[in-house]
């Protein structure tokens, strides 16, 4: 086969265009950089999750319940829940922070079939989320299709006194105590849309694994941003997150959380 070759000179000249293009697009890109301004905003938020948790230890399954917020609002020890963003013309940042402290003692959960008996459990949880992401908005207008991508930090924290009774044996104490700190590398999109009168729309998804064996979002959020600038808003949506943890000492956790958010955003 015969290669076809280009006569210098033009190779020479398209080469000489193609650089003059990126030079000047470089330019505006950095002169946009410069001239732009850092926009930031932060909302204290409510997430008012269901939980579902599914526990095994050494292969059986001791936990699988579904736990509707209005049960955990007892069990809640402390939580803090913020979120944070930052633009700046087409790039961008967020940080995301949720925290939670559940404890609950002598809760009587029956086995499920085919065992018959049940498990008094007495139990010390905890979880924190925090997300680090850039934002990429391609026309920098806050609008459209914006990449994110980052990272997750997941630290779970479970102790569990177990008292395993399975008829007709005697019963058996149990415990599990573990705190994992796990990172994933994170990617997701999100889709924002202004619909005038200071009301908005935004979807979210995203993925991460390393540290968990697959982690993922979804996110649906409406908002209505008031004031001269329209530097307040509040903000009202729907947030799931389903955790698949690493199997790790003959103990597999999955965890999801569901529910209703609220937040108030403050933008300066």
């Amino acid at each position: 086969m015969k290669s076809r070759t280009r006569p210098t000179s033009s190779l020479s000249l398209r080469a000489l265009r193609g650089a003059a293009v990126a030079a000047a697009l470089l330019a505006g890109t950095l002169a946009d950089a410069q001239t732009a301004e850092w926009k930031w905003s932060i909302t204290p938020y409510l997430w008012a999750a269901n939980l579902g948790v599914d526990v095994t230890l050494g292969g059986r399954q001791v936990v699988n319940e579904d736990i509707p917020v209005s049960d955990l609002v007892d069990d809640i020890d402390l939580t803090f829940q913020v979120h944070a963003e930052g633009q700046r013309g087409a790039n961008g940042m967020l940080f995301d922070l949720f925290d939670i402290e559940l404890s609950n003692d002598g809760k009587q959960v029956p086995l499920p079939p085919p065992s018959s008996g049940n498990v008094v459990l007495n139990t010390d949880m905890g979880l924190t989320l925090f997300e680090a992401a850039g934002i990429f908005d391609p026309k920098g207008d806050q609008r459209g299709i914006q990449i994110l991508y980052g990272t997750r930090v997941i630290d779970n924290r479970a102790e569990i006194d177990a008292l395993l009774t399975v008829d007709p044996n005697p019963a058996v104490p149990q415990n599990y105590d573990n705190r994992d700190t796990l990172v994933d590398g994170m990617f997701g999109l999100r889709w924002v849309q202004p619909f005038g009168h200071g009301w908005s729309g935004s979807l979210r998804a995203d993925a991460s694994a390393g540290g968990t064996h697959f982690t993922w979002g979804a996110t649906s959020t409406i908002a209505y941003a008031f004031g001269k600038k329209q530097q307040y808003a509040v903000l009202a949506g729907c947030r799931r997150l389903e955790i698949e943890f690493k199997e790790e000492n003959e103990a597999q956790t999955d965890m999801t959380l569901d529910g209703f958010s609220v937040g108030f955003r403050f933008s300066f």
